[in-house]
């Protein structure tokens, strides 16, 4: 009689980082999914290593409706950190409460040098600044205005301390400031601000840090959502200022804003999604002025998730771009100095709210992670890797399958303890001829439960 075996397939991870098979088809599977309750997340979250374990965690602002028979309507806010788990589940905790308050974000960085990410939470009344005790736990020690909308992080003037550039509405337009760190994150300084853009509601949503121009100047880019508006401006010498380099009108409400590097240059381009559906790509022209290049199809939608980022890893970005009513997923591979091409699409089972792309499980491969109105989904970029069937239990031992690309070499390996560290090798790698592969292990024939994985294995 065989003995019964417990066995679990775990996910498959890559030997080394060198570029993925150029045919490979897109695989990115769901491994986390997070409810909010009643709360829901719209605006930016971070990833980071916030308790200092070597993995990556997920901090976000989460919104909820304290009072539902507005208007006028009450919210309640909160920061929320999901630490990660071995088993690549998170783990959460509530970091801080916001009564009365809308949040707008939650940005990680690393503002007084003691090798631990910070934290930057913003509501709708406020900036808050909380400092990392490097295990995840958080005092705060800043607070100012302005409250909304999003924020980067930069060393505008060079004192080696993050400085923070926010976006904002005024009532009067859109404004752009900058806010030095005076004392290694327990105080910033309001040193800069830019014109108004536009009037009224108009407002900068988001700020992002780029290099323009090469000079090794920290430069900007912003977008003004409802006056449609695009803007570049440049670090200046002094370090304590930007000057405006280019406005662009893109003619409709703009939703969200990208940077990345589009081409083989050093450059930073941006993409940003226009209207009620359509992504628009922009080369730097090597001023930190952007001319057109690439437009999707009208997709029918608006869309708050947007990236630009290699997720082929062929070395250039590729186009991330997350739908609102129909919840589409979909990414648009980089095809350079011609275009992008559709290479993925998947679909969430509700509204799509923020998306946002990072190395979730520190492979190597840019990752997803994505949020319908109330839940947070984790999906793990899987391209070129192979995926296990089901074990088949024969006579002769343990029998894995997978799917597979012609050409390519695979190791299974197994462990007895998810406790362990070391896998072992099952003895034979395999060399697939078609789409599929398999591989049988006459060793499982043992008392001891199993573990199983299999990897692909890259020759330089």
């Amino acid at each position: 009689m065989m003995t019964k075996l417990s066995i679990l397939v775990l996910g498959v991870t890559a030997i080394t980082n060198s570029a993925l098979a150029a045919n490979a088809p897109a695989n990115f599977e769901e491994t986390f999914s997070y409810s909010l309750g009643n709360y829901w997340c719209e605006n930016h979250l971070s990833v980071a290593d916030m308790d200092g374990d070597g993995r990556t965690d997920i901090v976000l602002m989460a919104t909820a409706l304290a009072q539902t028979n507005g208007p006028p309507w009450s919210y309640l806010s909160r920061a929320i950190l999901l630490r990660a788990a071995g088993d690549g589940s998170f783990t959460d905790s509530v970091i801080t409460n916001y009564p009365g308050r809308y949040g707008y974000g939650a940005f990680a960085a690393e503002l007084n040098n003691d090798g631990s990410p910070d934290l930057i939470l913003r509501e709708q009344t406020a900036t808050h600044v909380l400092l990392n005790d490097g295990h995840g736990t958080f005092r705060e020690v800043w607070t100012g205005s302005p409250g909304y909308y999003n924020l980067t992080t930069l060393d505008v003037n060079r004192d080696g301390f993050l400085d923070i550039v926010s976006g904002t509405q005024t009532g009067s337009g859109g404004l752009i400031e900058l806010f030095t760190n005076s004392a290694a994150g327990t105080r910033f300084t309001r040193a800069w601000q830019s014109r108004y853009y536009g009037s009224g509601s108009d407002s900068i949503q988001t700020v992002l840090s780029v290099n323009l121009d090469n000079d090794g100047l920290p430069d900007i880019a912003a977008r003004e959502i409802y006056g449609g508006r695009m803007v570049t401006l440049l670090g200046t010498a002094a370090g304590n200022s930007f000057v405006e380099r280019q406005e662009t009108f893109l003619g409709e409400r703009t939703f969200a804003l990208a940077a990345g590097r589009v081409n083989s240059d050093a450059l930073d381009d941006l993409a940003a999604t226009v209207g009620w559906g359509v992504v628009r790509v922009f080369v730097n022209r090597g001023d930190g002025s952007m001319s057109n290049y690439w437009e999707s199809p009208n997709l029918g939608q608006a869309a708050f998730g947007l990236a630009l980022a290699d997720f082929d890893q062929d070395g250039f970005d590729d186009v991330f771009v997350g739908t609102f009513t129909d919840g589409l997923l979909r990414i648009y591979r980089n095809h350079p100095g011609v275009g992008f091409d559709p290479w993925w699409e998947s679909r969430l089972p509700g509204n799509g709210y923020t998306g946002t792309s990072a190395d979730v499980n520190s492979d190597g491969r840019l990752d997803l992670i994505v949020g319908e109105k109330n839940r947070l989904r984790v999906l793990l970029n899987q391209t070129g890797s192979p995926r296990l069937a089901p074990l088949v239990m024969t006579e002769a031992g343990a029998l894995l399958s997978w799917t597979a690309l012609p050409g390519k070499t695979y190791r299974a390996q197994f462990k007895t303890s998810l406790g362990d560290s070391a896998w072992t090798d099952v003895d034979g790698d395999v060399t697939a001829t078609t789409n599929s592969a398999s591989k049988l292990d006459a060793s499982a024939a043992s008392l001891s439960p199993r573990f199983y994985r299999v990897i692909t294995v890259f020759r330089n």
